[in-house]
């Protein structure tokens, strides 16, 4: 309660605490060095909200573990709201790996920035799920302090992996985002399982200042029986990458280009 709050957000949010789904748990302003694991689910009709306090300053998340900021590992229906999530110790800032779930995951209204990782270092990183997530609203950048491969260092980061992906439907809605400062602003890489139907769409994003790859690499394989991938209406500029590039480490399939700005760039449609 505001009068007798938790001490601090990974109690919150973890199995032990008594918050379920349809909760909405409040952060208040200040500094949270925690590394914040998902430890329970929502439900379609009742997600749990992870927010920042209304009229309070941007809650920082600093620190965190192995994999990041905050980690998902299988826990479904969250919605993540209002942070400054900055200099992870892991992967990313927000990571999602091997979630099975059906349900709606949102990231809305983050500031995510400073990553570190020896490679892959991401703002926000998707591997081996399934369901629904939409990344809307965020700001991201300089999730970059990979030193191995500065291709890797990554807005939004959507691994699929072959071997173990999992049955279902896959839908990503990665929509109005600003992505600066990194090798890659969006990429989609490995291909996803034979089994899976995958549906993205990268939509209305502000991409720019990218110097590595490309401001959106579509590269997710040909091996999935059904892919659609949809790029559009984005503007991307001032990068020495290419502003969009279709197959890279593997071909791709089923990408739809259209509708997008592209202006002071390496190249605007790489195939």
């Amino acid at each position: 309660t505001l009068s007798a709050p938790w001490r601090n957000v990974s109690y919150a949010v973890s199995s032990a605490s008594p918050a379920g789904a349809g909760s909405t748990i409040y952060v208040r302003a200040g500094t949270y060095s925690e590394y914040i694991i998902l430890g329970k689910s929502g439900t379609n009709s009742a997600p749990i909200t992870l927010e920042a306090y209304p009229g309070d300053t941007r809650p920082i998340l600093t620190g965190g573990g192995s994999l990041g900021n905050i980690l998902n590992n299988n826990s479904c229906n969250w919605t993540i709201k209002g942070f400054d999530i900055r200099d992870s110790y892991g992967g990313a800032g927000i990571y999602f790996d091997q979630n099975t779930c059906t349900g709606t995951t949102r990231i809305e209204n983050n500031i995510i920035h400073n990553t570190d990782s020896g490679d892959n270092a991401s703002c926000i990183i998707f591997q081996r799920v399934k369901g629904t997530y939409i990344v809307r609203n965020n700001i991201m950048y300089d999730c970059d302090r990979n030193t191995i491969n500065a291709g890797n260092n990554t807005g939004v980061l959507i691994f699929g992996h072959i071997n173990n992906g999992f049955p279902g439907v896959v839908n990503f809605q990665i929509q109005n985002n600003e992505i600066y400062n990194e090798g890659t602003g969006i990429k989609i890489k490995h291909p996803f399982a034979t089994d899976q139907n995958i549906n993205v769409d990268i939509s209305y994003n502000k991409i720019y200042n990218i110097y590595a790859k490309a401001g959106i690499l579509a590269s997710g394989g040909r091996f999935t029986n059904n892919k659609i991938e949809r790029i559009h209406h984005n503007i991307i500029y001032g990068s020495s990458a290419s502003a969009i590039t279709v197959g890279d480490d593997f071909d791709d399939y089923g990408v739809e280009v259209y509708n997008n700005t592209v202006f002071n760039t390496a190249a605007g449609l790489l195939i």
